[in-house]
């Protein structure tokens, strides 16, 4: 909330030259996002300079562009396309500690990969439902063999 507060006068002045230029400016954290259906170098030009002087400046390793024809944008960890999906090696990652849980060697807690999947399950639901579902049939199942092994 504090970041917003502090970053409100750039938004102000960000979004309103967006709307001029027909664009759309979102911010997540500090992470400042255009699309448009036209080059946006401009914008950007602006975007630059009135960080500036406001005291901030951008990391330029960080900025990313996108164009038709080209790799689906990610934001935040999110790949924008006809639908929201996490980024696919985030998929992976969380699969693999799923598959290495149902054999024991997880090196997640529980909760760390409950945590993971529910970040899963706001980016897409349908997803996140089914690998809580195996996430459940994981527990159910080492619930049974300590009760065997007990």
């Amino acid at each position: 909330m504090l970041f917003n507060l502090v970053l409100a006068p750039l938004d102000a002045a960000v979004s309103a030259r967006a709307v001029r230029h027909g664009a759309t400016y979102t911010r997540y954290a500090d992470d400042l996002c255009l699309s448009g259906n036209r080059p946006l170098d401009d914008l950007v030009t602006f975007i630059v300079r009135e960080t500036k002087r406001l005291g901030y400046q951008l990391n330029p390793s960080k900025e990313r562009h996108w164009g038709p024809g080209g790799p689906a944008p990610t934001v935040t960890g999110i790949v924008l396309s006809n639908s929201l999906q996490p980024e696919p090696e985030f998929l992976r990652a969380v699969t693999r500690e799923l598959w290495r849980a149902a054999r024991g060697r997880s090196s997640l807690t529980s909760q760390q990969l409950r945590g993971r999947i529910a970040w899963v399950t706001q980016v897409d639901p349908g997803l996140g439902q089914r690998l809580t579902r195996r996430l459940g049939q994981i527990h159910d199942r080492t619930a049974r063999t300590l009760q065997l092994a007990g």
